[in-house]
């Protein structure tokens, strides 16, 4: 039976409310219409009813799959919302931005102009007093995103026994990396009139400001042109290694404080015959719930060592791991002597069906 998202009322398609004050009048278009699915209604409803307190009614609403998102209401003061399809499109686009991808078809190729567009989109993106606070490395080259995609390790499985898996959001058809770095520019100044010093944490948050921004953007440009995206945060090596600082050539840059890689950005086409959260992978990592500063190695291996020989403050220490195909073995221990049932599968959580409280107030 394929993996479903939790929810404890997943068979639960019944709708029922009751609401006091003004009446409420709702007309039904076809929720396929908007494209929006019953979990992400939730999102859309409760944030076009500021006023009224619809938590009972909502919740029911989001089990009822036919229901659209189209809805007119009166609110307490008697005012009518504003027709929602008028922005449906664009709702409909960030909704989509909010869910990872993990699996892709390569069997298609993004075409040429879409990967200017959408390169082009970083390049120019807004950033504070128009510095360049980050560089982006980019592929869409089979081997390359498969190659990369291999040194992921970080998506938690399990906590206890420690569990973790790559995160196939990166093995996508074209794959985005943003490295912050300090500007070569210095357009803020201290309260002397002096340049605020590259080494300073606000210029280092400007830099990651600036990607959230541009990454933003690339990824509303890239789900309106019909393609889905995945952003991952796990770049990790193996052993040392540094291999995304080698790839990227910027070790010297990296252990110099300079730059560092800070986000990715999968871009693609998802797998028609899939679920979102369902992927190709099969290997699992045992040992780590994340992908810090891993190793394969042990104490009786020459190649072992306790921490990762760089400066301060990257000289951490590993973690020790084990890699097991899933294809292999119903059961495996780690290096710490935990015992893991090995899954069938690999499939991934999604957290796009849980609310998520982001207060919005208006300034009085």
């Amino acid at each position: 039976m394929p993996y479903q998202p939790n929810s404890s009322n997943a068979n639960d398609t019944s709708c029922s409310s009751s609401v006091h004050g003004k009446s409420i009048g709702i007309l039904i278009n076809s929720a396929l219409q908007i494209g929006f699915i019953d979990s992400i209604l939730k999102y859309r409803i409760s944030s076009e009813c500021r006023v009224l307190d619809l938590s009972k009614f909502i919740s029911n609403i989001t089990m009822c799959p036919f229901l659209a998102v189209n809805i007119y209401m009166f609110l307490k003061n008697g005012k009518k919302l504003m027709p929602s399809s008028k922005f449906a499109k664009e709702k409909t686009i960030i909704t989509q931005m909010q869910k990872c991808q993990r699996n892709w078809d390569y069997s298609k190729n993004i075409s040429e102009d879409i990967i200017d567009y959408l390169l082009w989109i970083v390049q120019n993106s807004p950033s504070k007093q128009h510095e360049a606070y980050y560089d982006i490395y980019w592929t869409a080259d089979r081997k390359v995103i498969e190659e990369c995609s291999k040194y992921t390790w970080g998506n938690t499985f399990s906590r206890n026994p420690p569990a973790c898996r790559r995160n196939s959001q990166a093995n996508a058809n074209m794959y985005m990396v943003f490295v912050a770095k300090e500007p070569e520019t210095h357009r803020n100044t201290t309260t002397d009139g002096s340049a605020v010093s590259n080494e300073s944490a606000a210029r280092w948050e400007n830099a990651y400001v600036s990607i959230g921004i541009a990454m933003g953007l690339v990824m509303q440009a890239a789900n309106s042109l019909g393609l889905v995206t995945g952003c991952n945060k796990s770049h990790g090596d193996m052993n040392g290694d540094l291999f995304w600082e080698k790839k990227l050539d910027i070790v010297e840059d990296f252990l110099a404080g300079r730059k560092k890689i800070a986000y990715g950005i999968g871009i693609g086409y998802p797998q028609s015959d899939k679920e979102r959260w369902e992927t190709d992978e099969y290997e699992l990592v045992i040992g780590a719930s994340n992908g810090a500063h891993l190793t394969t190695y042990n104490e009786e291996d020459e190649r072992y060592s306790e921490r990762k020989k760089l400066p301060y403050p990257n000289d951490k220490k590993f973690r020790k791991v084990k890699i097991v195909d899933i294809n292999s073995c119903d059961e495996a221990v780690d290096p710490y002597g935990n015992t893991h049932i090995i899954p069938n599968d690999i499939p991934y959580t999604i957290h796009t069906q849980h609310e998520r409280k982001i207060n919005v107030k208006e300034i009085k």
